[in-house]
């Protein structure tokens, strides 16, 4: 009952552009420059790829 509604991701989606190939990186940065905007950090990267990896969604699926 306390997960009903709630809508989990198959692997593949997981590591598709929409999501660790590329869309959360996008939404991270997204996020940092509205906090940046808000006056709640000081300031953004310029890239935040090198914190946002798809390599376990991939292993998981090659092991599947």
């Amino acid at each position: 009952e306390l997960l009903k509604g709630y809508v989990f991701s198959t692997l593949e989606e997981q590591a598709s552009d929409k999501f660790l190939g590329g869309g959360t990186v996008k939404a991270v940065a997204a996020a940092s420059a509205f906090l940046k905007e808000q006056g709640k950090v000081d300031a953004v990267l310029p890239d935040y790829s090198k914190y946002v990896t798809s390599k376990y969604v991939t292993e998981a699926l090659a092991s599947n």
